[in-house]
């Protein structure tokens, strides 16, 4: 359904006299129209119309009930009666018809109430499908009510073709809402996907080094560690004999003495000179002197050689 949203200052609206004109921020374009006379009438003529929604605000600290009486045409009026609070209620729900033939109709609004004020904001009408007056209107609902919007009024031909268009506008703003979520679900599905597949790749590598460090002997490990320790730290670190700070020397035991050889060259054996001495001859063993010599010096007298043994 294509709604047709006329505010409370619309022209297809008549007020009888006692209508007086308010409004705020949290109203359809920030205005209202209301009274505190008792049964003072409003006449709104529907042309072709087929529902209608009234819609108004209910102030706060009334002292009494807001209560009103809404009739099409010349049928049984509907009674309303608001809820006062505190504080003011907006966009609230005053009277909402039944489906109506395609036929002209007029709605009569009577504030029923002795001293209550009746604040009524906007009309949402559904039109047939060639209405003779239409109201082209953006509507934004806040979380206090219905945001303010502009709005014209145009023939039938155009009334028409701005229902299709906002039919139009908000087909496509489905269709492209939906199309964002889809692609939105997707990309999360994805997202999810690839850290699944990144963990698992990580545990099932990591659970693959760990059975190979297992596979390992034992032994193998312990001797590794022990040949590693004693390269770093040395052999007396490892509890080996201690490295001395001279050096050592070896001697062997006494033995044979070994002669020298030697090779290559030549020699002469060796024959024992034969000494002499004057009127002495040598033999092995020693010097004799048989007869006795005398050595006659210049300057000294003669003394005998007296033999002597060497």
């Amino acid at each position: 359904w294509v709604f047709l949203v006329l505010d409370d200052r619309d022209a297809a609206i008549v007020y009888s006299t006692g209508w007086g004109q308010a409004g705020s921020g949290n109203e359809f374009n920030s205005t209202t129209t209301h009274t505190t006379t008792w049964e003072r009438l409003q006449r709104i003529e529907l042309l072709l119309g087929t529902k209608i929604t009234v819609y108004g605000t209910i102030a706060g600290s009334l002292t009494r009930k807001p209560t009103s009486s809404y009739a099409i045409n010349t049928g049984t009026a509907t009674n309303f009666e608001g809820d006062p609070g505190l504080t003011a209620k907006y966009n609230q729900v005053f009277f909402d018809s039944p489906v109506l033939p395609a036929a002209e109709h007029t709605l009569t609004i009577t504030n029923t109430g002795a001293d209550a004020e009746l604040f009524l904001d906007l009309f949402m009408v559904i039109p047939v499908d060639t209405p003779r007056m239409t109201t082209d209107v953006t509507m934004t609902m806040t979380a206090s009510g219905l945001a303010s919007s502009s709005g014209t009024t145009a023939g039938s031909s155009d009334g028409s073709s701005t229902g299709a268009a906002q039919k139009s506008s908000n087909t496509a703003a489905i269709v492209g809402g939906i199309i964002g979520a889809l692609a939105l679900l997707v990309l999360l599905v994805g997202g999810v996907m690839f850290y699944r597949k990144s963990r698992n790749r990580w545990q099932s590598t990591t659970a693959q080094l760990v059975n190979i460090l297992l596979s390992i002997p034992f032994w193998i490990v312990i001797l590794t560690t022990f040949t590693d320790n004693w390269n770093t730290k040395g052999a007396s670190n490892a509890g080996g004999p201690p490295t001395p700070l001279a050096p050592q020397f070896q001697s062997a035991g006494w033995g044979q003495p070994q002669m020298a050889q030697h090779t290559g060259g030549s020699y002469t054996p060796y024959t024992e000179p034969q000494r002499q001495y004057a009127n002495s001859t040598y033999t092995t063993g020693g010097y004799s002197q048989a007869t006795p010599a005398q050595t006659i010096c210049p300057s000294f007298d003669l003394y005998p050689a007296a033999p002597f043994d060497l």
